[in-house]
């Protein structure tokens, strides 16, 4: 009786942690997304400067007036309208002690086995 209220202990833990585990895991994976997603945009956005430079090089001071407009509202959205979906991710802060589980004595599966038979 109290080998089966050990393993349920056991098991409602082991759930426990599973289930801290798995949403860490889901939200690491949204930030790594959404990582993914601003370099996309950084690149494109490189690119597209780069070409502009070169199509309009005869209006550098208004392209240059554009480009700083442009950075400042990046940064206003940035920090103010479009948060991260993982905004409040810091895996520093949320640790998660997993204990390992005193490992059983092989004659403490022995009497398991012999009590079940």
């Amino acid at each position: 009786e109290s080998q089966l209220l050990n393993l349920d202990e056991k098991s409602a833990a082991l759930n426990g942690v599973s289930t801290v585990f798995q949403r860490g895991a889901k939200r690491l994976y949204q930030q790594q997304m959404w990582q993914r997603y601003k370099f996309f945009v950084a690149l494109v956005s490189t690119i597209t400067w780069a070409a502009c430079v070169v199509m309009f090089r005869n209006h550098l001071k208004a392209l240059m007036m554009f480009t700083a407009l442009a950075a400042v509202v990046a940064w206003i959205a940035s920090h103010y309208l479009w948060q991260s979906p993982v905004n409040d991710l810091n895996l520093d802060e949320e640790k998660t002690q997993l204990v390992r589980a005193p490992q059983e004595s092989i004659d403490e599966y022995d009497d398991i086995s012999r009590s079940t038979s």
